[in-house]
C-alpha cells in the first residue's frame, strides 16, 4: 500500500510539473486559438459562432451566439483568458469579440477598426487598448509583440471589405459591416515556448530584421499566394519544431457539424510541401476544441 501511494504521488507530482512547464494550444476553427500556460491565457481571433453561407450572401445581420461560445470555450478556459488579440477585422476573425470579452473580462488589443467593432459589439472602451506594429504587451508570463501583416486578395486581385471603420459599428450588422482594417501578425514569447501567429497566407515578415527562431508557427493557409513561397519566405526561416496550419476549414459550417476543408485551402498540399522543406518540423492537424500540449 505504501509503495502504491508513493507511485501515485510521484505520478501526479511529475504530471503537475509537466503541465507547469508547457503551453496548451486549442483550435476553434479558422484562426481562433486559445493559448495557456496553465495560469493565464491569451486568445486570438474570436470566431466560434459561424453564420451560414446563406446569411452571409444575403447580407443578413449576423451576431455572436452566447450559447455556442459557452459550449466550446469551457468555463475553465474562460477563467484564464486575460487578453484577446485580433489579426484583422473581417467577420470571421472578430465576430465573437463582444461575447467572449463579456464572459472573460479580458483586455482587448485592437487596431482602430477592431476597436470600433469591439466597442459596437458591447466592449467598454476602458477594456480596449490600441495597438500598432512593434508594440510589446505583457500578459502574465506571456510577451506578445505586434508585427506587420498582409492579407491575400479574395478574387481577381481584389480584397473585399478592405477599408477601415472610424466609428463604432451598429451591432448586429451584415458581413459588409466588418471592414478588414489593419492586418497584424504576432510573436509570442514565453519561458515554456515561443509562437509566431499569422492568420493570412501571405509572407509579411522581414526575417533579417526580426532575426529570431520560434518553437511553433501557427499559419493561416486560406487564399495563399502560393504555399511554396509562403513556406520558404515566412515559415522556414523560423525553424519551428511545430507547424500548425489554420484557416483551412469551411467556416460556414457549425463546429458541431465537424470538419470540412475550405474551397480556398489545400491542407494536404501545404503539409506535403512543409514536410519536404522542413525535415525537422512536425505539421500538426488539430481537431476542433482539442488541446495540444507543447513542451520544450
Amino acid at each position: 500500500m505504501k509503495k502504491l501511494l508513493i507511485l501515485l504521488f510521484t505520478f501526479f507530482n511529475l504530471n503537475a510539473h509537466s503541465q507547469a512547464n508547457s503551453l496548451e494550444i486549442t483550435w476553434f476553427g479558422t484562426t481562433s486559438f486559445y493559448i495557456s500556460d496553465g495560469t493565464d491565457a491569451i486568445y486570438f481571433d474570436p470566431f466560434i459562432t459561424r453564420p451560414s453561407l446563406w446569411k452571409i450572401i444575403t447580407f443578413q445581420a449576423i451576431q455572436s451566439d452566447p450559447e455556442i461560445v459557452k459550449k466550446w470555450i469551457s468555463q475553465e478556459k474562460r477563467k484564464k483568458i486575460r487578453a484577446i488579440f485580433i489579426s484583422h477585422s473581417h467577420y470571421d476573425h472578430i465576430l465573437d469579440i463582444g461575447e467572449l470579452q463579456k464572459l472573460t473580462r479580458a483586455k482587448v488589443y485592437a487596431s482602430e477598426t477592431a476597436k470600433n467593432i469591439a466597442h459596437g459589439s458591447g466592449v467598454e472602451l476602458s477594456n480596449i487598448s490600441f495597438i500598432q506594429e512593434y508594440l510589446t504587451i505583457n500578459v502574465g508570463n506571456f510577451e506578445i509583440t505586434v508585427l506587420p501583416g498582409e492579407h491575400p486578395a479574395h478574387l481577381w486581385g481584389m480584397t473585399f471589405a478592405s477599408g477601415t471603420i472610424k466609428n463604432p459599428i451598429q451591432y448586429p450588422t451584415s458581413v459588409m459591416g466588418y471592414e478588414m482594417g489593419k492586418v497584424y501578425t504576432y510573436l509570442v514569447k514565453h519561458k515554456n515556448g515561443s509562437i509566431f501567429f499569422s492568420a493570412s497566407g501571405v509572407p509579411s515578415i522581414d526575417h533579417k530584421k526580426l532575426n529570431t527562431k520560434v518553437d511553433i508557427v501557427i499559419q493561416g493557409i486560406a487564399k495563399s499566394t502560393g504555399y511554396k513561397n509562403l513556406i520558404e519566405k515566412q515559415v522556414l526561416p523560423f525553424e519551428p519544431k511545430i507547424i500548425i496550419p489554420a484557416h483551412h476549414d469551411s467556416f460556414f459550417r457549425q463546429l458541431s457539424e465537424g470538419y470540412k476543408e475550405s474551397f480556398f485551402a489545400n491542407l494536404k498540399e501545404f503539409k506535403k510541401l512543409s514536410n519536404e522543406k522542413m525535415k525537422n518540423s512536425q505539421v500538426l492537424d488539430l481537431k476542433y476544441g482539442k488541446s495540444f500540449i507543447f513542451q520544450k
